[in-house]
């Protein structure tokens, strides 16, 4: 990711793309590995990557394309927590990412609607739900 980084600040917003695209690819082929290791690392690995992917697509002006950045991490959290909700640790860091996403997806939004009006990803309200319905049991279990 190093290298899409390098190219993003010499504004080859191509190449970035490019090496971030790349990047996702070997992030997915590590998370379910990293995943069993540190929660926390193998979310963040592939939420920094769509945020990565968002911000070249916004500089290429490419704005429904970040866009889809936004609504695809969204769904990844969400098929985290349709696969792994049994696991309190991971529904805190699935609950941590989201928090980083959604507040990031509120700053995309609060930009592009001087424009346009953009609805939220319809996944937003699904795991917003979920968390806090994983959240409640968590606190009656421990009861």
């Amino acid at each position: 990711m190093s290298e899409g980084s390098s190219a993003y600040q010499q504004a080859q917003w191509h190449l970035a793309l490019s090496k971030y695209k790349q990047a996702m690819s070997t992030a997915e082929i590590a998370f379910p590995k990293q995943l069993k290791k540190d929660a926390n690392t193998a979310l963040a690995s592939i939420v920094v990557v769509f945020f990565n992917l968002a911000d070249t697509y916004m500089c290429l002006m490419h704005y429904s394309q970040a866009r889809q950045q936004y609504e695809q991490c969204f769904g990844f959290l969400e098929q985290q927590l349709k696969h792994n909700n049994t696991d309190p640790d991971l529904n805190e860091a699935i609950a941590r990412a989201y928090s980083q996403v959604r507040t990031e997806w509120f700053l995309f939004k609060k930009q592009r609607e001087r424009r346009i009006n953009l609805p939220d990803p319809p996944e937003l309200e699904r795991i917003e739900n979920k968390l806090q319905k994983n959240s409640f049991q968590s606190v009656h279990y421990m009861h």
